[in-house]
């Protein structure tokens, strides 16, 4: 449980090979995502891509995720690194929370993403980002979450 109360299976990678470990810990079915992801960010224009780490988070009437940005990752700058969450539950309710949101650099907008099954959402990791509490007894809200920097 993280400081801000969302639970997490966190996969730290040893090497600079992130797919081939990330292969034995999360099993086969990982490896096609994060390959279409990562040649998404090669189409627009990050060749140099790589992946940083993996992991898979829920969320339940516990979890608490304030508005915050991810940083930088292994020095590269924030505004060239990239968050992608894939969400992996079954189902989700509008009225039980758990609404996503994303914020303009500047914080004058925000976009707000319900939380439905196989969406994608990716953001440069300088972006204000957040949760809206959950707030009826549900099944976990999960997703799949990938650190991504050039």
């Amino acid at each position: 449980i993280s400081e801000q109360r969302a639970k997490r299976v966190r996969y730290w990678c040893n090497s600079s090979d992130v797919e081939s470990e990330s292969l034995g810990f999360f099993g086969k079915d990982i490896i096609e995502p994060v390959k279409k992801l990562r040649q998404y960010l090669i189409n627009a224009g990050y060749p140099n891509i790589k992946l940083s780490n993996i992991w898979l988070q829920y969320g339940d009437m516990d979890t608490k995720m304030h508005r915050h940005t991810d940083g930088g990752v292994k020095g590269s700058p924030a505004d060239r690194c990239f968050t992608s969450l894939i969400f992996c539950h079954e189902y989700w309710d509008d009225n039980w929370g758990g609404i996503f949101n994303l914020s303009s650099i500047d914080k004058m907008d925000k976009v707000s993403f319900s939380p439905k099954p196989n969406d994608l959402v990716m953001w440069t990791r300088d972006h204000p980002h957040w949760m809206t509490p959950i707030t009826e007894k549900c099944p976990l809200r999960m997703f799949l979450g990938m650190s991504w920097y050039e």
